[in-house]
């Protein structure tokens, strides 16, 4: 018979890497509506005079990802490793 192998370490990496960027992109995309009009107005000037300058985009995703990262960590590494404690523990 044959069995699954899961690595814990790498299932809470991908489960981490998943959320994450669904909360980057969720944070992104309220903030770019709300605040759309002034903030990627300036940005846009700043553009004009400085074509490096960041997007609105990659400035929200700058901010908001080290603050994500650290409340993730501690969110949900305890979480997975509950959650495989108890679907393991149901099969053994």
């Amino acid at each position: 018979m044959a069995g699954i192998c899961i690595d814990e370490d790498e299932l809470e990496d991908k489960v981490f890497q998943f959320i994450r960027d669904k909360m980057i992109h969720a944070a992104s995309v309220t903030i770019q509506r709300q605040a759309k009009d002034i903030v990627a107005g300036e940005l846009a000037r700043l553009r004009l005079t400085d074509p490096s300058s960041k997007t609105l985009e990659d400035t929200i995703n700058d901010a908001l990802t080290p603050l994500i990262d650290a409340r993730l960590h501690v969110i949900l590494g305890p979480m997975v490793k509950e959650e495989l404690r108890k679907i393991f523990g149901n099969i053994y």
